[in-house]
């Protein structure tokens, strides 16, 4: 929120009133110290309230009025802003309007005529403290239900990060750079191929730091399109006149980890707008929601992971340098599983005792067929795909054991990947009288037909395939009209 000394002026103060007089008392006195606005009726204070851009937290109203009452106009305030301090004024004592509009609790206080400016501004400074402590709480509330519903959503999409399963193999020496990074205070680059870990070596980290005690709050930046990832990201302040209660504001993920770390995945994949409105945030430690002009301050911590040469993509002005200088504190390289073959028996068994559980299973063992057949393959994507194929064993697993026939669907025994098949010539297929824009296009929907074959439908997989993101393979499916099945 704003600092102490602005308080005052970042909310509005309305003062409707038929004489002109008391409206200029208003603006003279009080023009250097509150934002105040006027209005001589009841439906000129309405429209007032509606075209403000900072919030009216404080509405005072002579009771006579042109058009309506001033309890009327307080009512439809109320509807209008919750929140907002609602003050009568008049120098006409009406004690039966008085208590009723006291009794339904629709004012907070009563302001004889006239007044002296030592005692309205206290009053005013008053209300507006109260009026921001009011909304503080608000927020509070709404950001402890947006993370418990993270939470939620996390623990339904939990994957037992706790163990680092193989930590005493291959991952051994990546282990122990991430126990000495975790007390850092500084951001961390993950750096390997897709399906590496790269996520649960950064909740690894989190959960050895002094920030463990905060859940840490994971972005994929492939999962959205631009405008969403922004909003995800930022958060959303829809306007004022089209969402006036406390559905106005969206907390993003940036809010959500404050005091935490956000993993951010797929780092390399951030629109150039969003690298450079990130680059704020990592210097000054604030933004902006989108639609709104309050500033936000945060503490979080940036880890965030990459499959792409990051120094590439700078040399081709696709990516910020000072936006990897800023993420680049430290940086932590995971080697690829097929140069870590000593983890796969240790995670081999992890995946078959978790996926054995959730099918309802008793123990299963594994024969030391199926662990040749996992060693002599080169592994492609990974952990992942290891995750996959034991979770497909165990479906096809009989009398409490897993066989090496139960992978039959791995069909290479070699640590080296196999040589591609030269695709079929398809000149054919080309329309000779088409132009070269929508031959193009026709090439570029047969590598898609094509990608979503070898992937067996998987669309994550076939965009690897292509070396595209996700968002980018489902915009090329719906402009081709192409389906995964």
């Amino acid at each position: 929120m704003a600092p102490e000394e602005n308080i005052n002026r970042i909310y509005s103060i309305l003062v409707v009133d038929y004489e002109g007089e008391n409206l200029e008392a208003f603006r003279l006195n009080f023009r250097n110290i509150f934002n105040i606005i006027t209005a001589a009726s009841g439906p000129e204070a309405l429209t007032e309230m509606e075209e403000q851009e900072r919030d009216v937290a404080v509405v005072i109203t002579d009771q006579r009025l042109p058009g309506m009452t001033g309890i009327e106009l307080l009512a439809k305030v109320a509807e209008r802003r919750p929140e907002a301090l609602l003050m009568i004024m008049s120098a006409h004592t009406e004690a039966n309007v008085l208590a009723s509009a006291i009794n339904r609790g629709l004012i907070c206080r009563y302001i004889t005529k006239p007044w002296k400016v030592d005692d309205m501004e206290v009053v005013l400074k008053d209300a507006i403290r109260r009026y921001h402590d009011a909304i503080v709480n608000r927020r509070r509330e709404e950001q402890i239900r947006a993370i418990n519903e993270y939470l939620k959503e996390e623990i339904r999409e939990s994957r037992d990060y706790e163990r680092i399963v193989g930590a005493g193999g291959g991952l051994r020496d990546v282990m122990e750079q991430v126990r000495r990074v975790a007390s850092a205070s500084g951001n961390v680059l993950f750096r390997g191929e897709a399906g590496i870990g790269k996520e649960m070596m950064a909740r690894a980290l989190h959960n050895l730091s002094p920030r463990r005690e905060r859940a840490i709050v994971k972005l994929n930046v492939a999962s959205f399109n631009p405008r969403e990832l922004e909003s995800e990201l930022f958060g959303v302040e829809k306007a004022r006149r089209a969402a006036p209660h406390s559905d106005a504001v969206r907390l993003g993920r940036l809010e959500l980890a404050h005091g935490s770390a956000i993993f951010i995945e797929d780092v390399a994949d951030l629109p150039i707008e969003t690298q450079v409105k990130l680059v704020r945030v990592l210097k000054e430690r604030e933004f902006e929601r989108l639609g709104g002009n309050e500033t936000i301050r945060v503490d979080v911590r940036f880890l965030v992971s990459s499959q792409k040469n990051l120094e590439e993509l700078i040399a081709r002005r696709q990516f910020r340098e000072e936006l990897f200088n800023s993420l680049n504190t430290f940086t932590i390289p995971i080697p690829p599983l097929r140069e870590r073959k000593e983890d796969i028996p240790a995670l081999a068994q992890h995946f078959a005792d978790r996926y054995r559980k959730i099918l309802g299973k008793g123990p299963l063992d594994i024969d030391q067929g199926v662990m040749e057949r996992l060693d002599d393959y080169h592994w492609p994507g990974n952990i992942l795909e290891l995750e996959n194929v034991i979770e497909r064993a165990v479906i096809l697993a009989r009398e409490g054991r897993i066989r090496a026939e139960d992978l039959g669907f791995i069909t290479y025994t070699t640590d080296r990947p196999p040589p591609e098949k030269e695709p079929p010539l398809r000149v054919a297929a080309f329309n000779s009288n088409s132009n070269l824009k929508e031959r193009l296009e026709e090439m570029e929907k047969m590598e898609l037909v094509d990608a979503l074959k070898k992937a067996e439908g998987h669309k994550a997989k076939a965009a690897r395939i292509l070396g595209i993101n996700r968002s980018t393979m489902y915009y090329r499916m719906k402009k081709y009209g192409v389906s995964s099945k």
